[in-house]
């Protein structure tokens, strides 16, 4: 049953993506995101597990997580209006009691605990995994990450102050430096998922889209239409995976429909 539904949601999604309208005025910005966002789609629906009814977290890792990955993709095939998949992966969700996470559902205007607590992982049954940030033990360094600065731009927006969001995401913005986000978590290589969070952030903010964070990102798609995970200057130091996919996929998402 799940091998004909994965068959019935891939040939809707990639129509989908070559002849729906858009939902509203495409972005300024001069480049043209449907072959890129037909492409990914494409990859996270092969890294579906028919028998699980969940994304894997890679095409060689047999992991499942619920948060962030499931999550994020059933965000994604909202927005990509593939309601088989939308519901399937709800409906997986919701039989592990619909798990929260704790900071990406800033992304969905919620607003999370701030300071960030810690990240912790555990396995809740065989390659079922949760990634969660509901702990005790705050992360006091958080200023100093580009990602948690940009979600921190985010939850001050989704509270209503537009003049901290805006300073966290130009503090965010300091640690660009014309390839990547440079920050203590990972200091000699970039992360792609926080070139997608800074063009998200960008454009819930109102702020001119950053051609060249887009370009950049753009430039991280494989073959395969996944996002490497992580790059340096040179290019991709690894493959591409479902979560950083799905982040990638939010940003073009929201880059082609600006929220008002």
């Amino acid at each position: 049953m799940r091998h004909r539904l994965l068959l019935l949601v891939i040939f809707p999604l990639l129509a989908a993506c070559t002849v729906a309208a858009p939902l509203a005025a495409p972005t300024p910005t001069p480049m043209v995101f449907q072959p890129m966002l037909g492409r990914a789609l494409s990859f996270l629906t092969r890294q579906l597990d028919a028998d699980i009814g969940l994304l894997r977290a890679a095409p060689e890792d047999v992991r499942h997580w619920l948060t962030p990955d499931n999550l994020l993709v059933e965000w994604v095939m909202q927005e990509a209006h593939a309601a088989d998949l939308t519901v399937e992966l709800e409906t997986e969700l919701a039989s592990f009691g619909a798990p929260r996470h704790g900071l990406i559902e800033a992304l969905r205007g919620e607003t999370v605990t701030w300071p960030p607590t810690i990240a912790v992982q555990q396995e809740i049954s065989p390659t079922i995994w949760l990634e969660s940030h509901i702990s005790a033990d705050s992360i006091q360094d958080w200023a100093n990450r580009a990602d948690l600065t940009l979600f921190a731009a985010l939850n001050a927006w989704n509270q209503g102050d537009a003049a901290q969001a805006q300073e966290h995401f130009a503090a965010a913005m300091q640690m660009f430096d014309g390839v990547g986000f440079r920050d203590a978590a990972h200091p000699d290589r970039y992360t792609t998922a926080d070139l997608a969070l800074a063009l998200i952030a960008g454009a819930r903010l109102g702020e001119p889209v950053n051609d060249v964070i887009v370009r950049r990102l753009l430039s991280l798609q494989g073959a395969d239409g996944g996002f490497a995970a992580h790059y340096t200057a040179d290019g991709p130091t690894d493959g591409a995976d479902t979560r950083t996919t799905a982040y990638a996929l939010l940003a073009l998402y929201a880059l082609r429909q600006p929220s008002p």
